[in-house]
């Protein structure tokens, strides 16, 4: 596609998911897509044939995102120790980007949760691939309390809860990652916790 009809493409995509969290997928129709976008019928019918076709383009958006906020973020900070922070903080960014979602888990949470449900298996299969190599440094994997697969499936099944649960005052993405790299034996807090023990 062109710079223009990405554009255009990216931006019917962001107005439906705020009319799909606004009306719920069953109110949810090709009209309200055209409002919260700002395009014609016209154009919009040129990119998609119905609006099972844009729930699909939604969603395969929102995926392609997650992977890319994962992708750039350890490529800037490619250091093992460094790695569950980086894919926090990557997904934190990503949720900011799509702010419709807080809305869409409060209004259609059976529909979010059954679409993570039927992604889970290639959301642990991206997670263990962004985790490589910190998984290998692990200390309870190298100990073999835990396989790379159960990590991973840790870290999504922990994203999942603070992208879809009310925000708590008392547990922030910095905690849970902290809490994260001293249970599992790897990141920052891992190493600090072995140098004082070694001291």
């Amino acid at each position: 596609m062109s710079k223009n009809a990405t554009q255009t493409w990216e931006r019917i995509l962001d107005g439906a998911l705020v009319a799909l969290a606004r009306r719920g997928q069953h109110k949810f129709s090709m009209t309200d897509v055209c409002a919260e976008s700002g395009v014609s019928r016209g154009t919009l019918y040129r990119y998609f044939a119905s609006k099972e076709d844009v729930i699909a383009a939604v969603e395969e958006r929102l995926e392609t995102s997650l992977r890319e906020h994962l992708t750039t973020a350890i490529a800037e900070r490619p250091e093992p120790a460094d790695r569950l922070a980086v894919i926090a903080e990557a997904m934190v960014r990503h949720r900011a980007e799509f702010p419709a979602m807080e809305l869409l888990t409060r209004t259609e949470p059976g529909m979010v949760l059954d679409r993570l449900a039927s992604r889970f298996d290639a959301l642990v299969a991206l997670m263990q691939e962004c985790l490589h190599p910190a998984l290998a440094q692990s200390a309870q994997v190298q100990q073999g309390a835990v396989t790379k697969e159960q990590v991973a499936r840790i870290v999504v099944l922990c994203g999942i809860s603070f992208s879809t649960l009310p925000p708590s005052a008392s547990t922030s993405i910095e905690e849970l990652t902290s809490t994260l790299e001293g249970l599992l034996g790897i990141g920052s807090t891992a190493t600090k916790s072995g140098r004082r023990l070694a001291g």
